[in-house]
């Protein structure tokens, strides 16, 4: 299936006005009786993916109209130009400034006018957590630069020239731990193992497209929701967490005038995010239950806002896309990689399940929602992603890895490796090279 562009809005289904308006005049209902009352299964997978996740999302879904990045993988949204004078990058060393820990604060992003972080993607200073997981890339970068210049092997005169390499590996290594490790911990596994396959290709994205489908940017790329915690432990002294409107509060984005630098008792130790020592806390699992605090968030909470999204694209139901992907795989031979129309119904959620039957919404559901209810009837129970919300994930990932003009990120990584630097695949690994 090629993706059409349609009234500047690319999408792979018909819109449909009828079914967006009958969302519309339900969203308090759907907020008030399924999205604040469905039992949460168990924990799932260390929560630093969901701001992995929020990190990616952010790379290939550039704000329309605010930033002129692209939606591939090149990691626009970390690197600016190298001779850009108000970026966070020293040409002298080719590395990038922050502010240093003291004996009062943690480490921070460099910042500048009104104490807004000098990143390319103003988002990734949304959140202390996310703030901080963009800054770790960045001294990633800087550790990759020393081992470059250690390197008795490394030509690194001028500093432009270092840079350019380090940058080379870094976007080669995020590519592979977006690829090997973050689809792997969030996508249904016969689902992933299929779709692998380079030769295999169900969604193609031309890539003259400016934006992503909206099916994507409106609602399957918005299950990191779900997964957001409403307290975190940032740390060994944080427990048992850090309120999730606390750390909105430590960041340029939302502190307006009186931005305050987050304390050293919030200085994040990233086995608590990802497994590194088996000391790693758990995220949400992938259902409709959003945390409260997601739902009480002002400007406007997440469900009201990702439903009106949906709402705005006049996305047609989850059931028409699942029909749709399967009529194609079925095209190619693929079998259905269970998928299905058919949501599963469970005893402990029967008053949500309940409302949605009485107002249409259990045989045509909206597109994000669907995916959330699928996810929570898998085996895993929301660990990861159902069939379809996994399918749609993938191909929109090999989308974006087909246009990022680094199709090989073994290869690119094979040849730094000459001077010293691994061939980093997960997260655990990254951390434990740069810290």
């Amino acid at each position: 299936m090629t993706i059409r562009a349609k009234d500047n809005s690319p999408r792979f289904s018909d819109s449909d006005s009828v079914f967006s308006d009958k969302v519309a005049s339900h969203i308090n209902g759907l907020e008030d009786k399924v999205f604040s009352k469905w039992n949460r299964a168990a924990l799932a997978i260390p929560q630093g993916y969901t701001y992995l996740g929020q990190f990616l999302a952010h790379e290939i879904a550039p704000r329309a109209g605010v930033n002129t990045r692209t939606w591939k993988i090149d990691l626009d949204s970390l690197y600016p130009p190298f001779d850009l004078s108000t970026s966070s990058v020293d040409q002298a060393t080719a590395k990038f400034r922050y502010q240093e820990e003291t004996c009062k604060h943690c480490v921070d992003l460099l910042r500048g006018h009104h104490q807004k972080a000098l990143i390319p993607e103003f988002r990734n200073d949304d959140q202390l957590i996310i703030a901080q997981l963009h800054l770790l890339f960045q001294l990633f970068h800087n550790k990759v630069t020393d081992e470059l210049i250690a390197s008795s092997k490394f030509d690194h005169s001028p500093p432009f020239r270092t840079y350019q390499h380090a940058k080379s590996y870094v976007t080669a290594t995020f590519q592979r731990i977006v690829m090997e490790d973050y689809l792997d911990k969030v996508c249904a596994a016969n689902v992933l193992n299929v779709l692998k396959d380079p030769d295999i290709s169900i969604l193609y994205y031309p890539d003259f497209l400016s934006v992503l489908p909206v099916e994507i940017t409106h609602a399957v790329g918005r299950f990191g929701h779900a997964q957001v915690r409403g307290d975190y432990v940032l740390n060994g002294s944080t427990n048992p967490g850090v309120k999730l409107d606390v750390l909105f509060k430590y960041t340029g984005e939302h502190s307006g005038s009186y931005y305050r630098r987050a304390p050293l008792s919030f200085a994040i130790n990233w086995s608590k995010f990802f497994d590194i020592d088996g000391s790693f806390k758990s995220a949400n699992g992938i259902n409709p239950r959003i945390t409260n605090r997601m739902r009480d968030k002002p400007e406007p909470n997440v469900v009201f806002k990702n439903l009106s999204a949906g709402v705005r694209k006049k996305l047609t139901s989850g059931q028409k896309i699942a029909t749709l992907i399967v009529d194609e795989l079925g095209k190619q031979g693929l079998g259905t990689l269970g998928i299905t129309k058919n949501l599963e119904e469970s005893d402990e959620n029967s008053d949500a399940i309940e409302y949605l039957k009485l107002n249409g919404f259990w045989e045509e559901t909206p597109l994000w929602l669907f995916i959330l209810l699928e996810a929570d009837r898998q085996d895993t129970r929301g660990h990861r992603l159902g069939p379809l919300g996994s399918l749609i994930l993938i191909e929109t990932i090999k989308n974006c890895m087909h246009n990022s003009g680094i199709h090989d990120y073994g290869n690119v990584q094979d040849f730094y490796s000459q001077f010293g630097l691994p061939p980093i695949s997960t997260m655990p690994d990254l951390v434990k090279f740069t810290i």
